[in-house]
């Protein structure tokens, strides 16, 4: 049985930075499908995934928006309705 770690977000995002953009795809694909199996696995990745809103990539863009989509939460819905409100009101 896999176990989380705390610091794998913080990771994750650091090879994010690191990272040419199909590279990040990849990333964010692996995440969509970890998601599938155990919503819990990629909770810790929620703001990561929210920066990759913001590439002019299309395909990166729209698989962040797929992994936030099951993200959401009672608890995180204004706060990600926000952020994404913020992302259509940007240039």
């Amino acid at each position: 049985m896999a176990t989380f770690d705390p610091d794998e977000p913080t990771r994750f995002g650091a090879w994010c930075d690191a990272r040419p953009l199909r590279e990040v795809f990849l990333g964010l694909l692996a995440l969509g499908m970890l998601q599938k199996a155990d919503r819990r696995l990629v909770e810790g990745c929620r703001e990561i995934v929210l920066e990759c809103i913001t590439t002019d990539d299309p395909t990166v863009r729209s698989q962040a928006l797929g992994l936030i989509a099951g993200m959401v939460n009672k608890d995180n819905l204004t706060d990600i309705v926000s952020r994404l409100m913020r992302q259509l009101d940007s240039p």
